[in-house]
């Protein structure tokens, strides 16, 4: 491989303590160990930032607040920013695509972020800010804003951050950096390197680094990590070929990263470690009357299910020149798992807004429903009343009859679609929502529902659980489509009689804390559902028959040709929708001198995604149009300029 024109780099990091991220956000008092957790790792997030803008002249801390690591990661992150600044200063210059840096990364590697093509990247940055009229600097500009990198820095590079495992049996994972370099004796002369036995050491601020030169890179360690320096620079990579098809994938975005199943791994043990410490709390203050420590057992058997079938999941994200971002994940399952039969599903693209009203709302989406991914679906809920028979009075026996009971149901549908609409002030969120489900005969299907109903019924009653409800049902008709009314009222014990929860559940539900659910088979194929009032579901037939549904709308359909189809499902997210709905709540159950009102946000593209599986591989496709990052520059603006008037 050739030296004078490189342009790619690869960055290795690893010792992510995934599962402590799960509790940076907890200041609740009654759990002072997982509070302990998150200010610790806090402060050292803040500390690190602090040190690493000074470093960079401030504009580079947003980096360090991106990454959100484990306590003992954090030691090295300021080392791992200050190698990302050595990475651009690479005196480097001849073609060389991510897979052949990617080629010198251990086989074992848990994961792997590229930044292809700076001088692209900035380019697409440029021109998207550019029309859409917003000061945005390119990465080139920020990293040139690091005085003495301009001179040396090479427009074509790549940047690329892994995950190594640690070469210590139980050692945490350490970050390995490969920085491509035409020159290495000028690159360490640039940042002032100094010998270190057979290494040469480089000094940022307080932290220093280790490097090598291996195949034309700079190849870099924490300080204390010559044996993984040594180790890094005998292997013969191998991880490339780990990746198979999964490489062109990455090469494909402007930024991308995956995840291996040997990083799936790690973060699912550390996930189960948080867990089973909020466990230990709970316990411990004596808070599991209810069994709430018991119930999160099932997100553990979560995690081991997704250890065992997943192989390997990446996120990319690739900037359009017309202003637009695209999300990409993908996600690749063990062939022969439960999860990849309930993958299964006909090439030919789902219709996920049939049947909906085209009616303002906050999000609308839905998907097709194998009968593997329904069963899959009901297991969990099942496992998760198995779980805490306190919380829903039902026990393993009545959860497996219930189970059984839902199988031809859930056997009988073929997709759902649902929209959370905007409504107003007096309805309540259950009435906002609305549902059409497909079915090969809509009336088998509800044969099969109104059967199920029945033994749930039977199986609820007298049942003391929390969560329990008695429920009652009847045949009706609407709008010349025959169907069932259900009634579901929550245990009194539930609100303690306390008139504002009381008043608070009516808000939510219904009149009387009751739940009322209607469903009706619209026509031959097509069952819709609605809750509280009968507004929605009449909409929803008028759309079925008059074929005008949410689809047609212009808005929708421009993020649509965005997003293209997807033969596992579709939906769009719409931000005026959920300002709305803020709003409309806040009118509601705020008390009087206490409403506020938010500025309305202005009417964008709705954002859109859409879901396509083939074999084992799940992709999706996230369009984020880039008017909404516009407006919402300028309706932070306004929502400042609010406040400031009322305070």
């Amino acid at each position: 491989m050739g030296t004078d024109r490189i342009r790619s780099i690869v960055f290795c990091i690893s010792g992510v303590h995934i599962g402590e991220g799960l509790f940076f956000v907890s200041t609740d008092e009654t759990l002072p160990v997982v509070a302990r957790i998150g200010h610790t790792v806090g402060n050292k997030i803040r500390m690190g930032a602090t040190n690493f803008k000074k470093s960079t002249g401030g504009k580079h801390a947003v980096w360090l607040r991106a990454i959100k690591m484990g306590e003992s990661t954090m030691l090295r992150v300021k080392m791992v920013l200050a190698a990302a600044v050595l990475v651009a200063a690479s005196f480097v210059s001849a073609p060389l695509l991510a897979g052949d840096a990617v080629k010198l990364v251990p086989a074992d590697a848990l994961g792997l972020l590229v930044i292809d093509r700076l001088d692209t990247l900035d380019a697409k940055v440029g021109k998207a800010a550019a029309g859409l009229g917003l000061p945005l600097p390119g990465p080139l500009a920020a990293l040139q804003a690091v005085p003495g990198l301009s001179d040396c820095l090479d427009k074509e590079s790549s940047i690329a951050v892994a995950v190594l495992k640690g070469t210590e049996p139980g050692a945490d994972p350490v970050p390995v950096g490969y920085v491509p370099v035409k020159d290495f004796a000028a690159f360490v002369k640039l940042f002032k390197g100094e010998e270190a036995g057979d290494f040469v050491r480089l000094t940022f601020d307080d932290d220093s680094v280790l490097v090598a030169e291996k195949d034309g890179f700079a190849v870099i360690v924490p300080d204390d990590q010559e044996q993984t320096l040594a180790a890094a620079l005998k292997t013969a990579g191998g991880f490339a070929e780990r990746l198979g098809s999964d490489l062109a994938w990455i090469e494909e975005r402007d930024v991308a990263a995956v995840m291996s199943d040997a990083g799936i791994s790690v973060f699912c043990a550390k996930a189960v470690e948080g867990i089973e410490t909020v466990q230990q709390v709970v316990r411990a203050q004596g808070d599991n009357d209810m069994g709430a420590a018991d119930l999160l057992n099932v997100y553990k058997n979560v995690f081991a299910v997704v250890d065992q079938e997943m192989e390997m999941v990446g996120l990319g994200l690739d900037v359009q020149e017309s202003g637009d971002l695209v999300l990409q994940v993908r996600k690749r399952f063990l062939p022969a798992g439960r999860i990849a039969e309930g993958l299964a599903v006909p090439a030919t693209p789902v219709d996920a807004l049939g049947g909906l009203p085209a009616e303002a709302f906050i999000v609308a989406g839905g998907g097709r429903l194998t009968p593997a991914l329904g069963k899959l679906m009901m297991d969990f809920s099942v496992e998760v009343m198995k779980a805490a028979p306190k919380l829903y009075g039902i026990g393993q026996e009545q959860a497996d009859q219930m189970l059984e009971s839902a199988q031809p149901m859930m056997a009988a549908m073929q997709s759902i679609t649902m929209m959370l609409a905007v409504g107003s002030p007096d309805d309540t969120i259950y009435s906002r929502m609305v549902g059409v489900m497909e079915a090969e005969n809509a009336g088998e299907y509800m044969k099969a529902y109104e059967e199920y109903l029945q033994n749930f019924a039977g199986m609820v009653k007298g049942s003391k659980g929390i969560f329990s409800m008695e429920m009652e049902s009847k045949p009706i008709e609407i709008d010349g489509c025959k169907g069932v009314e259900i009634a579901m009222e929550l245990p009194k014990t539930a609100l303690s009689g306390d008139a504002h929860a009381e008043a608070m559940l009516e808000k939510m539900i219904g009149p009387g804390g009751k739940i009322r659910v209607f469903i009706v088979a619209a026509d031959d194929r097509h069952v819709v559902l609605g809750y509280t009032n009968q507004r929605l579901l009449r909409q929803a037939i008028a759309a079925l028959r008059s074929g005008k549904s949410l689809g047609r709308e212009e808005s929708v359909k421009q993020t649509a040709a965005k997003v293209g189809q997807g033969n596992l499902g579709q939906g769009f997210f719409n931000p005026a929708g959920l300002i709305g709905f803020v709003n409309n709540m806040i009118a509601a159950v705020a008390p009087e001198g206490q409403k506020i009102q938010l500025p309305e946000f202005p009417e964008t593209l709705p954002i859109g995604w859409a879901v396509n599986t083939e074999g084992a591989v799940v992709d999706a496709r996230i369009v984020v149009p880039g008017e909404i990052l516009q407006a919402g520059i300028g309706y932070a603006a306004q929502v400042r300029q609010a406040f400031q008037k009322k305070e």
